[in-house]
């Protein structure tokens, strides 16, 4: 993490200004939406990218859709559901990927 030297007030509705020069240095624009994470030292922004996100979520569900599937080889049926169910996901996310 670097010190940009600038020092900004938190107005009364809990508002910060982010400096154009970082604005423009993280490519924020107007209606932009970041991300706020905490830790015990501070708080940190970053841009959120929706179709990252959705494909991370897709790709964290068709791994607990592979552990389900293995935890319940016995039962055919539901594991044929389970196959389409990430089939459909996965055309989803490739879906996004191209958007």
């Amino acid at each position: 993490m670097e010190r940009t030297g600038m020092l900004r007030r938190v107005d009364k509705m809990g508002r910060v200004l982010l400096p154009t020069a970082i604005r423009r240095q993280y490519h924020l624009d107007c209606d932009e939406m970041v991300e706020i994470y905490t830790q015990r030292n501070g708080i940190w922004l970053k841009n959120f990218d929706i179709e990252a996100d959705i494909i991370a979520q897709a790709g964290a569900l068709c791994e607990s859709v592979d552990q389900m599937e293995q935890d319940i080889m016995n039962k055919r049926e539901l594991r044929e559901y389970l196959k389409k169910t990430k089939r459909g996901i996965k055309r989803l996310a490739k879906k996004a990927e191209l958007e």
